[in-house]
């Protein structure tokens, strides 16, 4: 009777430590998947805020390209620059316009080595 009882015992450890493996096992899967899904959002989410920020610089580098159209700073070289910081990452862009400033008539509203900007029918 003592042998049966351990063999039940046995095999009841035996069937619990399966079970824990198994929901380890399926606990883990859907960890990673539900990790790899969170990973995938945040890619998504980090080339839209890269896009959004390159485009609003290259607004900001325009404006001010005209401004210094309208209002020459120097007969030296200017260089405009426009920064922003994404959590660890920082984006630069700079403009080097040449001395004597552009007049609005040479940069035709443009920014040099920046496109046009979209018509606002875009």
């Amino acid at each position: 009777m003592l042998d049966r009882m351990k063999d039940l015992g046995n095999q009841l450890t035996t069937l619990a430590g399966e079970a824990v493996d198994g929901v380890r096992s399926s606990v883990r899967e859907r960890a990673e998947s539900i990790a790899d899904a969170a990973g995938s959002a945040a890619s998504q989410l980090n080339e839209k805020a890269v896009r959004t920020a390159v485009d609003q610089m290259r607004t900001i580098l325009r404006i001010a390209t005209e401004e210094v159209a309208a209002k020459p700073v120097s007969e030296h070289p200017v260089t405009l620059t426009a920064s922003v910081n994404l959590g660890f990452t920082a984006l630069e862009m700079q403009v080097v316009l040449p001395g004597g400033a552009p007049t609005v008539a040479d940069t035709d509203s443009t920014a040099p080595g920046l496109p046009a900007p979209d018509s606002p029918g875009d």
